[in-house]
């Protein structure tokens, strides 16, 4: 009985929330923001200019860390390419079976996959960020914004997946992802 009326208590309790949400979208005073024109199209961007804005601040931090992921992106690359052998170094996913016919069966998995997948995102989040710098964040930067989100879609799935593609559908989530924002 008790764990129904804990059930019950945290669906009262999101809905609460998501009403609260939806409620503050009515008392925020919308204003008008100009889009600032991009540096090398003269296209609008997604942004615009707000008071303290100042560009080569922006820059500055962009470039930062983007040569901070790249050094990061070829340190991981180097260990990905040339993975440790020695039984202590390696990195596993333990995963424990929920099927109640077996035993509590613990089968583990290597997390190279998971690793170059952590390595190519911030390889790709570096270059998301030195590609800002040329094409300033708009329509030209979301084709290669969309290579970035899809390196994330595909970490999640092998999180959610205990480190290993299982089946097809892992590619069917990727393909339906970069679909729907394209």
């Amino acid at each position: 009985m008790s764990l129904k009326c804990g059930h019950l208590l945290a669906i009262i309790f999101a809905f609460g929330v998501l009403g609260a949400i939806i409620l503050s979208f009515f008392t925020v005073k919308i204003t008008k923001i100009e889009p600032v024109q991009d540096r090398l199209t003269g296209y609008p961007t997604w942004h615009g200019v707000y008071q303290g804005y100042d560009r080569q601040k922006n820059d500055t931090m962009r470039i930062f860390i983007a040569v901070i992921m790249l050094v990061v992106g070829v340190i991981g690359l180097k260990l990905v390419l040339n993975p440790p052998t020695k039984p202590s170094l390696i990195t596993k996913f333990y995963t424990v079976s929920d099927d109640d016919n077996q035993e509590s069966a613990i089968s583990e998995v290597s997390t190279i996959d998971f690793n170059r997948s952590l390595v190519t995102y911030t390889l790709v989040t570096s270059i998301t960020a030195l590609a800002s710098l040329i094409v300033d964040i708009g329509k030209l930067w979301s084709v290669i914004g969309v290579f970035h989100n899809t390196i994330e879609i595909i970490i999640l799935l092998l999180i959610g997946s205990g480190g290993r593609i299982k089946n097809v559908s892992y590619f069917v989530w990727v393909l339906i992802y970069i679909v729907s924002v394209a």
